[in-house]
């Protein structure tokens, strides 16, 4: 979704979108927001990354609902700070945006989704190389926030969490079709 926002209500009764192979990789909504706070060093910026949180909700809270459910990105950054908040008529129109995309992939299961991308994008991926990223901390990331920010996050994110549990669906459901 970071790539190419899902902004038209008539998106898939389009012909020519039609012709298209949609895919996303998802990755785990609360990981998401950790790693982005530390990779983006915010630290130096939000003395917590609940304060990010709260200060910028647009990308903190059911990020994955609010692009899925094709909401509007602010476009001047003062309204990165009153975002409308989410609700589970946002989520069941995300969740169907996903159910109709061609491949739903899932990061941390990504090398086990190689085969889908082979299937519709016609890609020859012989495998996964390690990723070797050097800006992130060998130290896992739940160990870098504490249990009660990291419990607050999940509670800021139950809609992308939910998504995030019908997109392994998706994606287990798909790789057992392809058996």
């Amino acid at each position: 979704p970071a790539s190419f926002h899902l902004d038209q209500a008539d998106y898939f009764n389009n012909e020519e979108m039609r012709r298209w192979a949609y895919v996303t990789i998802m990755r785990h909504p609360v990981d998401r927001i950790i790693s982005h706070y530390f990779f983006a060093s915010l630290p130096k910026r939000f003395p917590t990354i609940l304060n990010w949180t709260h200060e910028l909700p647009y990308y903190t809270q059911n990020y994955h609902t609010r692009i899925f459910s094709s909401q509007p990105k602010p476009t001047n950054p003062e309204q990165w700070h009153s975002v409308p908040t989410m609700n589970r008529i946002h989520y069941t129109q995300a969740r169907d945006t996903l159910s109709h995309l061609s491949a739903v992939l899932v990061l941390e299961r990504f090398k086990a989704g190689v085969p889908l991308l082979r299937k519709y994008l016609g890609l020859n991926i012989p495998g996964v190389p390690p990723h070797k990223n050097k800006a992130h901390s060998k130290v896992p990331t739940k160990k870098r926030i504490t249990e009660e920010e990291y419990d607050e996050l999940l509670r800021l994110n139950k809609l992308d969490m939910d998504l995030y549990r019908h997109a392994v669906a998706i994606h287990d459901c798909a790789l057992q079709n392809l058996e």
